[in-house]
């Protein structure tokens, strides 16, 4: 069995090139909706999934950090709020080992509410989130290959998801290095 990463990917993989070629082309206030929008879509339903089977107090936590986060995205909560929320979404990822698979998707929760403040967390919330996705469907004892396998198909969902919601000839993209 190999060994499970926390994030799957690298900085050469197709996936992660083609997923960053797309992120550039967008402002960070879209990439932070979306980000917001593919968590709590892919990635929250796993966590919450396995937190209440391992019997943890508020497995809902996560949701009102994404629902914080996607308030002030829309103007109705401050930015401590907001920032406030992360830090305690933070705390739930670090605190979740109960679980690798849990814990990579809550990861990927609080990775992707903090892209309101750092846009470059987009592509590790794909990272965590991949490794969430993977774990979730193929158990955490298969071959290396298999999971990298299967990050490539969640990268490519990924990617088909940010297409959709990409705003065409955004006039103000982003300007990252994301230092890979």
């Amino acid at each position: 069995m190999a060994q499970l990463r926390k994030t799957l990917g690298s900085a050469t993989d197709p996936g992660m090139l083609a997923l960053q070629r797309q992120m550039v082309t967008q402002s960070a206030t879209t990439l932070a909706r979306w980000s917001v929008g593919y968590a709590a879509g892919h990635y929250l339903p796993i966590y919450e999934k396995l937190a209440r089977r391992a019997g943890i107090q508020d497995p809902d936590a996560l949701e009102s950090t994404l629902m914080v986060v996607d308030g002030y995205l829309e103007g109705l909560m401050s930015a401590a709020q907001a920032k406030k929320a992360i830090a305690a979404s933070r705390a739930i990822a670090r605190g979740t080992l109960f679980s690798p698979t849990a814990q990579a998707a809550a990861r990927a929760c609080s990775t992707a509410a903090s892209v309101a403040f750092s846009p470059t967390s987009a592509l590790g919330m794909c990272g965590y989130g991949a490794a969430a996705a993977a774990y979730d469907a193929a158990g955490t004892d298969q071959p290396r290959a298999t999971y990298d396998r299967l990050a490539q198909e969640e990268f490519a969902r990924q990617l088909e998801s940010l297409q959709e919601d990409s705003v065409p000839d955004e006039p103000n993209p982003i300007q990252v290095d994301w230092n890979c």
